[in-house]
């Protein structure tokens, strides 16, 4: 089977892969992500679990029809999903705070003064 027959496999299945892991295609992944965009990385597990209860009741709500859909089974992979993008963010937060870029440390340029620099600190001005 090629990558491309696996990847439609997936698809006809109504599974997604992402933060290494199977997705139901019902969990709300692109609201989810524009969400925890949106919340601070500091925030504790229980808040952003709390954030998504409160998603679910209002959807929910809205009818029985779509209350019906949202199966403990579902319920549980979009908290799973929400933290998953949570631990994202604060590793991003992390890499971008401490100078990692991908993994690795940024380099450092060092700057090479040019003939005008040398000039001005030549003179004292610098």
């Amino acid at each position: 089977m090629t990558k491309a027959e696996q990847l439609l496999k997936k698809v006809y299945e109504g599974t997604a892969s992402e933060f290494g892991k199977q997705w139901d295609d019902r969990v709300p992944r692109n609201a989810i992500r524009h969400h925890m965009g949106h919340v601070h990385v500091g925030t504790p597990d229980a808040d952003v679990h709390a954030d998504i209860d409160k998603a679910i009741a209002a959807q929910k709500a809205r009818s029985p029809d779509i209350a019906a859909q949202w199966t403990p089974e579902l319920e549980k992979q979009t908290h799973d999903y929400a933290i998953a993008a949570h631990r994202a963010n604060q590793k991003q937060y992390r890499d971008v705070m401490s100078g990692t870029v991908g993994g690795r440390r940024a380099s450092r340029s060092k700057v090479k003064p040019t003939t005008a620099m040398g000039a001005v600190a030549r003179a004292g001005r610098l």
